[in-house]
C-alpha cells in the first residue's frame, strides 16, 4: 500500500511482486550476518518523498549524516522532549493527512470503500499497524463477498434497427422479442452467489409467463463451480417441467469446456450452444415458436 500510495502521488508504475521480491530476498540474505529486518516505513518514505529523494542514494547521505549527529549532535539533541523529535515526522506527514479532505468524496462515490478506509485508519490509531492490516484485510473481504452474493441477472433486449442486445434497464427504448427472454449473468458463478441468481431467474420467470424460452447469457461468466453447476441443473428441471426452453450464450472456453466434462452440454442439448445471442436468435426463427419471432428493422 506505501508503494501504490507514493507511485500514485508522483505518477510513476511500479511491479508491487518485484517489491515483494526484494524485501524478501535483502531479509533472508540479511539474515545470514544477523542484520535488522528491513521494511517499509510509511512516516519515513514520507519525510523522503517531501525532502525530493528519487533513488535510493539518499540513504547514503543519510547514513553519513546520521553518524555526524551520533558522534559531534547527541550531547545537543539528548535534552529535547521526544515530541519536538517527533514534529519532523508529524510536518512530513501532514500532506498523508491532507487526503482525510477527500473523505466526503469516498462517501458519496462508494460508500463500501469509505467504511473500509475508515475502518483500517481508526484500527490503526487506536490499536496498532497490525490489527489496523488485519481488520481493513478483514472488512475488504467481507465487502467482497457481500457484492458477489449479490449477482446480478440483466434481461437484454434488441436496439431496433441492429443486432444489438442491452440491458433494457438502462435502455428503455430496447424491445423485447416476443417468448424469448435473454437473461445475461453479471459475473461468474459460483457458491456464494448460485441463490440470488436462481431466485432472480425464477422471479422473472412468474412475471412473464408468456415466454417459451430463455437464452442465457454466460458471456460476462469467467467461470463455473460445482455449486453454481448444480444451480444451473436445477433450473433447467424447473423450466424444462414449464415448457420453457433453455439455451446457453457466449460460454468462454473454462466454462464451456466444464460444462462437457459435467455433462451439462448434454441436458442442456448441443444444438442450443450459441456463440452470441444474434446466433440464438437466427436459430429460434427457424424453429416452430408460436408467436414467430419478430425480425429487427434494418436502418
Amino acid at each position: 500500500s506505501i508503494v501504490k500510495t507514493f507511485a500514485m502521488k508522483h505518477t510513476y508504475e511500479t511491479d508491487e511482486n518485484q517489491e515483494l521480491y526484494a524485501l524478501g530476498a535483502s531479509n533472508i540474505i540479511g539474515s545470514l550476518w544477523q542484520c535488522y529486518p528491513a521494511c517499509g516505513s510509511l512516516s519515513r518514505s514520507a519525510v523522503v518523498s517531501n525532502i525530493g529523494g528519487k533513488s535510493q542514494m539518499f540513504n547514503i547521505f543519510t547514513a553519513m549524516v546520521v553518524v555526524i549527529a551520533v558522534l559531534a549532535l547527541t550531547s545537543l539533541l539528548g535534552p529535547l522532549p521526544n515530541a519536538v523529535l517527533a514534529s519532523i515526522i508529524v510536518v512530513a506527514f501532514r500532506t498523508l493527512l491532507a487526503k482525510l479532505n477527500s473523505l466526503r468524496t469516498l462517501w458519496g462515490v462508494k460508500k463500501s470503500d469509505f467504511m473500509c478506509w475508515l475502518t483500517t485508519f481508526l484500527a490503526t490509531l487506536f490499536f496498532g499497524t497490525t490489527f489496523g492490516l488485519a481488520a481493513g484485510f478483514g472488512v475488504s473481504i467481507i465487502v467482497l463477498l457481500q457484492q458477489s452474493a449479490r449477482g446480478q441477472v440483466a434481461e437484454l433486449a434488441n436496439l431496433p434497427g441492429t443486432d444489438i442486445y442491452r440491458n433494457i434497464k438502462c435502455f428503455p427504448r430496447a424491445k423485447r422479442l416476443d417468448g424469448v427472454a435473454i437473461m445475461r449473468f453479471g459475473g461468474s458463478v459460483n457458491f456464494v452467489n448460485r441463490k440470488s441468481f436462481k431466485e432472480q431467474l425464477l422471479k422473472f420467470l412468474d412475471k412473464r409467463p408468456e415466454v417459451h424460452t430463455v437464452a442465457l447469457d454466460m458471456s460476462m461468466a469467467n467461470g463455473v463451480d460445482v455449486s453454481g453447476l448444480n444451480m444451473l441443473r436445477s433450473v433447467t428441471k424447473i423450466f424444462k417441467a414449464r415448457e420453457v426452453n433453455i439455451c446457453l450464450v457466449g460460454c468462454r472456453g473454462p466454462v464451456r469446456h466444464f460444462f462437457q466434462r459435467c455433462k451439462f452440454s448434454d441436458e442442456v442439448g448441443m444444438d442450443l450452444w450459441f456463440v452470441d445471442i444474434q446466433s440464438a436468435i437466427d436459430y429460434l426463427r427457424t424453429q416452430d415458436t408460436s408467436p414467430p419471432l419478430p425480425i429487427p428493422e434494418s436502418k
